[in-house]
């Protein structure tokens, strides 16, 4: 009866245990598929579960320690292959593992607090490097060092958080520093009176030094604000002489009644963990340990840390395992005396199985079967081929269900395996769905496979699909932790498979940059990091690459001065250097280098674009002798070359700083090398900018020398026409020779009528450009309806850096073919200091009835940079086509509509367009009010000039005009208006006037200032004009 009774309760035990060795060890081989595709933190994840369930079990913690390893957590990591060394001692390699990480870890400290000593070295009041490097010796464990360094910290910075001062105190109790200790905590004990963590460390280090009475008021103080403190409380029993006092509050018992109501609770209110543990303590009570191993499994998940729930566990186990290996030692004795009962080896396998022996339950069912014909006791195998399942052994598995569903094809439990094992090995999911959905349509309540059809859908990234399953088996069990996993794993397919969209992103800005296509890359990158909440720094990296891909330095700068802020990285910096370069901050570049060639003055690539900075920052002397330095170390010929032609371009900036000397002999010294051939053609442009300066210095004869070898050197036509050119610029001299250019100069000046029209204009923004132009204009009429004269015009561009002066010499011709209708034109050339001459011209056609109707086509060739107004286009010649269509209509004096549309094209491939329409209406005498639309748009943005995109504006526009006698006239008006796109209010204000000094002079005059939206912030510009026109006769 005894032995009938015991079976019976191991069968009862044996119903769940098998539920839970599964739901363990799915934790551990998800955790080991995370690991290998790399997806570490959410490894880490299912090994926290792992552990809670299995806290004795070395590997756990071995598994994770690894992982942190790699995530480079390293003090996680030491701290659980420790605790894994703890738990198995004799496993070789964890000690093996651990003895690597505490190097590499140690090794990484080390580095830390030598960056932070050089920190120190600049910043020697910077408090945090101390803090830094005092936690980095506590890592270390070398404590008299922390000690140190704590001090120096606290002696800069007095107002250290409670959590340093927590961390600083357990230094001092290792090195036995307890009366340093006791007048630090006091100290801040008063300044920080509400924490009970420097409260409870304070009662400690008094009562070290035997002040028991403080001591005690100090715990009490902690408990006041922190009841049931735990460390407070255990120094408070210290204090009162109480330490390790048990009290037993003795209470009433009640066999059943307890249970029922505990039960009926729990119905009422699933998530409450107390009721819980008092349910699980009176099943306990009362033998019915299965029940309380069940309510255990339900609060696994939210309290496998608490000690309450390890104990209860451990007495709940060590019962169940205490009756299962009782149960082996019952039916081994069977078996022993008769190996073909069935029944003995099924309670023996049974047995096994519930305390995890697998490979013992599948060798008693092996042993069995053997002289079993396979149509025979399919109740047994099917136990061989589960049990097979569970230790993994998959293939053995597989082939016993095959014959297992050959014999009983429509057996729903062999179906149900089956499909299990194909979700758990992720093989063969179409035969999982057949069977699995078999199996839920004739079990409505078989929660294994709407898990197991959850997971396979998740597999398949059909995530409705998994959620509908998953919804369902939580309607039949919400509490089952098989549940529970499953909704955690659910989360993880599909934060993977969400991130596995997010890197695609990535994935592609990669492919763009390699394609050369960075803008496409920084919008991937953009879209990229919309979807992640913290990038890493080396994607940062990436991105400032990529952006200062795209020309926009000054955001790349940005994103890496955060990040050599967060961490100094030197090949960043020499990165943010080089940036600062191409943004035309050279002095900044300048800076930037200077310091970092005091780290690595040995390192040629940085001393190369130090050298390249001085240049352009008007300090060629400096870059001379880098550049011969890292002559002198030239490894190959391309070296030398790629040096030699950075000396040539060096000449042009001796030239542009004056140094004419010093740009002639360095020129002669190239000229002299062995084989100059690669570099001749640069010299001699440059050799020709040389005579330019020296032209424009009044050395003629040095200029007219250089021109003169030029023509003797060259062949190409056009440079030969060009060096004539620049010869016959250079003044004359002689008595004859200015006779005779008196006398053709008069001999062709023979018009009908002549005027003349000097002119200035003058331009500055807030972007610190300042334009100003001057010149004169002739015209002469021949014939009545044909005009000739000529032009001549000097600019000249200034910004902080640079300043440019262009010459613009041309000659115009105009036709009238009657009083409505001309056509005029000009051409001529346009020159500048070092670059070659331009040629550029305009025409225009005008149809113009005054007052009434006026319709102008123009076209202009010219230099961009006198016609797209930018500080950064200075030094950069692009040629610009301008073509224009502009014109008004006033309607009986009431209403008047004017626009023009242009078209801009551009010699690096970009292309524009702008666009203006104002309709106005006449309120009162000489007053219009009116809208302005205007629309500017252009193929690319460029660095070097505006060129928005899909920019417009709406305005209100306002126009007076007045007269004053016969003499005077004048027009003001303005504009206030709105930009969409920027959300930005735009302003104009202007005044021009005419004056009619004498009969034959006017004299006219204009001046704007207009406030308007360019590069994402406001742009202010200041226009003034002055022009007179003078008919001689």
């Amino acid at each position: 009866m005894r032995y009938s009774v015991q079976i019976l309760f191991t069968l009862l035990l044996a119903t769940t245990i098998a539920y839970s060795q599964v739901n363990s060890n799915v934790l551990k081989r998800q955790a080991e598929i995370l690991i290998k595709e790399g997806r570490y933190k959410e490894a880490i994840d299912q090994l926290h579960k792992f552990i809670a369930a299995n806290p004795q079990l070395a590997e756990g913690y071995h598994l994770r320690g690894l992982c942190y390893e790699t995530t480079t957590e390293y003090q996680y990591s030491v701290l659980d292959l420790r605790r894994a060394r703890r738990l198995d001692p004799s496993n070789k390699q964890i000690q093996i593992d651990l003895n690597r990480v505490i190097s590499t870890w140690h090794a990484l400290l080390y580095k830390k607090i030598e960056g932070h000593k050089r920190d120190i070295a600049v910043d020697p009041d910077y408090a945090f490097s101390y803090l830094e490097i005092g936690k980095s010796y506590r890592w270390l464990e070398e404590w008299s060092n922390a000690e140190l360094w704590y001090d120096e910290y606290l002696k800069r910075d007095d107002n250290a958080s409670p959590d340093e001062i927590i961390r600083y105190t357990e230094i001092l109790a290792k090195t036995g520093s307890i009366v340093k200790g006791e007048r630090i905590l006091k100290k801040y004990v008063d300044r920080y009176p509400d924490d009970w963590r420097l409260w409870s460390r304070y009662g400690y280090f008094t009562l070290w030094l035997s002040k028991t009475r403080i001591a005690e008021d100090a715990f009490k103080k902690a408990l006041s604000f922190k009841p049931f403190f735990k460390e407070a409380e255990d120094g408070l029993d210290q204090a009162r002489n109480q330490a390790y006092l048990l009290q037993y509050q003795p209470r009433a018992y009640e066999k059943v009644y307890p249970i029922d109501r505990f039960t009926s609770i729990l119905q009422r209110d699933p998530e409450n963990t107390q009721i819980r543990y008092n349910l699980i303590n009176e099943l306990i009570a009362a033998n019915r340990y299965e029940e309380a191993y069940q309510q255990l499994q339900i609060l696994q998940t939210s309290q496998s840390d608490n000690d309450e729930f390890k104990s209860l566990l451990k007495t709940v186990t060590d019962y169940r395992d205490s009756t299962f290996n009782n149960a082996v030692t019952f039916y081994t004795e069977i078996f022993k005396r008769d190996p073909t009962d069935k029944q003995a080896v099924i309670k023996l396998a049974e047995a096994y199985s519930n305390l995890f022996y697998f490979d013992n339950a599948i060798e008693i069912l092996s042993e069995y079967l053997e002289n079993i014909p396979e149509d025979q006791d399919l109740d047994a195998r099917f136990l061989y081929s589960k049990y097979c399942a569970w230790n993994y052994e998959w293939e053995r598995s597989i082939s016993q269900l095959n014959k297992l569903l050959q014999y009983d094809p429509n057996n729903l439990d062999y179906q149900l395996l089956r499909g299990q094992i194909a979700v758990w090995t992720v093989l063969d999911f179409d035969i999982a769905e057949k069977y699995l959905l078999n199996v839920v349509s004739n079990r409505p309540n078989e929660i294994h496979a709407y898990i197991s059809l959850a997971s396979m859908y998740s597999w398949k990234k059909n995530f409705p699909e998994a959620r509908k399953y998953l919804d369902i088996a939580k309607s039949i069990a919400p509490n089952d932790p098989e549940v529970e996993t499953a909704e955690s794993n659910y989360a993880i397919h599909l934060s993977a498979y969400e991130e596995q969209l997010v890197f695609e992103i990535k994935a592609e800005a990669g492919r763009y940059v390699d394609d050369g296509n960075c803008e496409e890359a920084r919008n991937k990158y953009e879209e990229y990091f919309s979807k992640r909440t913290a990038p890493t720094r080396d994607e940062l990296r990436e991105y400032a690459d990529i952006v200062a891909c795209t020309k926009d330095f000054p955001k790349a700068i940005e994103i890496y001065d955060k990040l050599l802020n967060d961490e100094f990285d030197y090949r960043l910096a020499v990165q943010r250097a080089r940036i600062y370069y191409y943004n035309k901050d050279s002095l900044m570049a300048v800076s930037e280098l200077e310091s970092l060639q005091k780290i690595k003055p040995d390192d040629d690539e940085l001393n190369l674009f130090l050298a390249d900075a001085y240049a352009v920052t008007d300090q060629p002397a400096k870059a001379d002798k880098i550049y011969r330095d890292l002559i002198s170390k030239a490894e190959n010929d391309q070296e030398l070359k790629d040096l030699n032609k950075r000396l040539v371009f060096l000449g042009e900036y001796y030239i542009r700083n004056k140094e004419l000397e010093r740009a002639d002999e360095l020129f002669e010294e190239l000229l002299e090398l062995p084989d100059n051939s690669y570099i001749k053609k640069d010299i001699d442009l440059r050799r020709m900018y040389l005579a330019d300066a020296y032209t424009l210095e009044g050395e003629y004869g040095r200029a007219e020398d250089i021109y003169d070898e030029l023509l003797e050197s060259t062949t190409d036509t056009s440079e030969v026409r060009i060096l004539k050119q620049r010869l016959s610029w250079i003044p004359p001299s002689g008595f004859s020779r200015g006779i005779s250019s008196i006398g053709n100069f008069l001999y062709g000046f023979i018009p009908t009528n002549v005027g003349l029209a000097p002119f200035t204009n003058y331009y500055s923004d807030n972007q610190n450009l300042k334009l100003w132009s001057y010149g004169l204009r002739l015209d002469a009429g021949i014939f009545g309806f044909l005009g000739i004269g000529g032009y001549w015009g000097r600019t000249n561009i200034r910004t902080d850096l640079f300043n440019r002066n262009f010459t613009t010499i041309k000659g115009i011709l105009s036709i009238y073919f009657s009083p409505l209708v001309s056509l005029s034109g000009s051409y001529g050339i346009l020159t500048a200091l070092g670059e070659p001459n331009k040629n550029i011209g305009d025409i225009t056609f005008r149809y113009e009835k005054p007052e009434s109707f006026s319709v102008a086509a123009y076209y202009e060739n010219n230099d961009a940079r006198l016609i797209l107004y930018s500080p950064t286009l200075i030094n950069i010649r692009y040629k610009s086509e301008l073509y224009r269509i502009t014109g008004y209509y006033q309607l009986k004096d009431l209403m008047r509509i004017s626009g023009f549309y242009s078209y801009y094209k551009l010699s690096d491939k970009n292309e524009g367009n702008d666009f203006q329409l104002r309709i106005g209406k006449k309120f009162f005498d000489n007053a219009y009010f009116g809208y302005e639309y205007f629309f500017s748009d252009f193929a690319f943005i460029s660095t070097y000039y505006y060129s928005p995109q899909e920019f417009d504006s709406h305005s209100l526009w306002c126009e007076y005009s007045w007269n004053y006698g016969t003499s005077l006239k004048g027009n003001f008006g303005g504009k206030l208006g709105y930009v969409p796109k920027a959300d930005f209010v735009i302003s104009e204000i202007y005044a021009e006037a005419v004056y009619n000094l004498i009969k034959y002079l006017n004299i006219s005059g204009r001046i704007g200032f207009s406030n308007s939206f360019r590069y994402d912030a406001g742009y202010r510009s200041f226009s003034a004009s002055l022009s007179a026109y003078w008919s001689l006769f």
